[in-house]
């Protein structure tokens, strides 16, 4: 394939940790493989840094400019500032092969924060609609909220590993961003619910990217008997030795954030508690996780006790869960070669 594509979105040029970079990232790989000629110009700034943004849609008009064939692939969170580039290419009178990659589905879940207000103004459904309007759609996030959009396959970064085992307590933990929207806020009681319950029975490990809204997170686990928190730790070693894989999200959103790292846990065959949720991977099945409803901080700590006292489940969802993981593994590359393939030489 004899083509260009530029790939922008909010700092996906860096080696952040965050899901959608990590994901452009693979993508990008498997066009290289294709033989496309591949840029990345990212966007540092936010919506209201006017400056930043100006300068941005220069540089990717300007590239446009030299290239008339030139494809745009968008991985921006928020479609309104989609439809600022989007915008911008046509005033500028510069036709391009524009296709969008929807990351979460439209609207908010929590109003009363910052990022909620900037979601129902950059995400809603209206925005969303405009920019389906005027470009080529594709989304990883399951289930679809739009019959317009096509299906890319989710990249995964590691290859199917081996169960681990281990003397000593069940280990648990989570690894992430230290957000409420991913529901860190609520492990220092479900810790101390489960550590009473159960005293002992468990260790909890906690590995904390730098992005953090939960004040004084560190310092409240820390505090917890069989408990510890370090900073970043790559997926495969944290994932490694760990029994139990807990997400305690409550919402879409925040699920369409968290692929990667079911996947990753998944990989290294943890049993992955989470909530019930429409919006994660669809190998997550009561056979290869405990799924919690209504998901409350005292609705996980009771899965946790649950599990503590059946060893037995523990292991056989470990082994499913590798199981489950390593079928979806098997030809994922080539599926997106094939996805990707098509998408750039088709239009619509």
């Amino acid at each position: 394939m004899n083509k260009k594509v530029i790939y922008i979105g909010y700092r996906i040029d860096e080696p952040r940790h965050e899901a959608v970079t990590i994901n452009a990232a693979q993508y990008r790989q498997a066009a290289e493989k294709l033989g496309l000629s591949c840029e990345v110009i990212a966007y540092d700034g936010t919506a209201f840094s006017v400056g930043k943004l100006w300068a941005f849609l220069g540089r990717v008009g300007r590239a446009c400019r030299q290239d008339p064939g030139i494809i745009v692939h968008d991985f921006f969170v928020m479609p309104g500032l989609s439809l600022i580039v989007r915008t911008y290419l046509a005033l500028r009178g510069l036709s391009v092969r524009y296709i969008k990659t929807f990351i979460n589905p439209p609207g908010t879940a929590r109003l009363l924060s910052l990022e909620g207000i900037l979601r129902l103004v950059l995400n809603n459904r209206l925005l969303c609609k405009l920019v389906m309007a005027c470009s080529e759609n594709a989304t990883y996030f399951a289930p679809l909220w739009s019959r317009g959009l096509k299906i890319l396959d989710i990249p995964l970064r590691y290859e199917p590993g081996e169960i681990s085992d281990h003397d000593g307590p069940i280990l648990a933990g989570y690894l992430g961003h230290p957000l409420s929207k991913k529901g860190v806020h609520l492990f220092p009681k479900m810790i101390k619910a489960v550590n009473s319950a159960r005293p002992g029975a468990v260790e909890f490990r906690f590995s904390f990217s730098e992005l953090c809204d939960v004040p004084d997170i560190h310092k409240a686990l820390t505090g917890i008997a069989n408990c510890s928190v370090t900073g970043p730790v790559s997926p495969d070693e944290f994932f490694h030795d760990l029994d139990i894989y807990i997400l305690p999200i409550d919402n879409s959103f925040a699920a369409s954030g968290s692929f990667n790292t079911v996947f990753e846990a998944m990989a290294c065959g943890c049993c992955v508690v989470t909530a019930d949720l429409a919006g994660l991977p669809g190998i997550l099945t009561g056979e290869t996780a405990e799924l919690v409803n209504p998901a409350r901080g005292e609705t996980f700590a009771e899965t946790l006790v649950k599990l503590i006292d059946q060893p037995d489940i523990i292991k056989a969802k470990r082994r499913n869960a590798i199981r489950a993981y390593s079928s979806f593994y098997e030809g994922v590359g080539q599926r997106i070669e094939n996805q990707l393939k098509e998408l750039y030489e088709q239009r619509g």
